[in-house]
């Protein structure tokens, strides 16, 4: 990945918490919005879920999603071709209330989102780690490039 490149996907991951997931169900594809933390090596991605939406439901049974990341549309007169994104290719897998890293996913994800916090006291929530499979960023009209995980975790320690 290019250096500028990657400090555009940089920005993207830090400033975009509030994301699209894509799940795919028996009844066909879904759509939602999530909020994204990353796990501490930086390999992984961190969603905190109720298990009564759809999409959770989802990753429970086939563990894969795709993360859409964009740039804000601000303005009219931005054109929304040259708006920098990235779509990730994930593998999910769940993590408990009694699993293990419970508590350090926990940590990680109070530390992005101190909001959240009253959602611990919720039964029904359980934390999925998504690990990047494959990815392509758009940095502009014009400048796609496929990112490996390798990609990724270099970008993060690039940074």
């Amino acid at each position: 990945m290019k250096p500028e490149d990657c400090a555009v996907f940089h920005r993207l991951l830090l400033e975009q918490p509030w994301v699209a997931i894509a799940t795919q169900g028996e009844e066909g594809p879904y759509g939602a919005m999530v909020a994204v933390a990353w796990d501490h090596d930086k390999q992984s991605f961190l969603v905190y879920l109720s298990t009564l939406s759809l999409h959770t439901r989802h990753l429970q049974r086939r563990g894969a999603c795709c993360l859409v990341i964009a740039q804000p549309y601000l303005s009219v007169t931005d054109d929304p071709q040259e708006l920098a994104r990235v779509s990730i290719e994930c593998e999910a897998a769940p993590i408990g209330r009694d699993h293990d890293e419970f508590a350090r996913c926990r940590q990680q994800y109070l530390a992005r989102f101190p909001v959240a916090e009253s959602r611990f006291d919720l039964g029904d929530f359980l934390f999925f780690r998504l690990t990047p499979r494959r990815g392509r960023l758009i940095c502009g009209f014009g400048r796609a490039s496929t990112v490996t995980p390798a990609e990724i975790a270099a970008c993060w320690s690039e940074s």
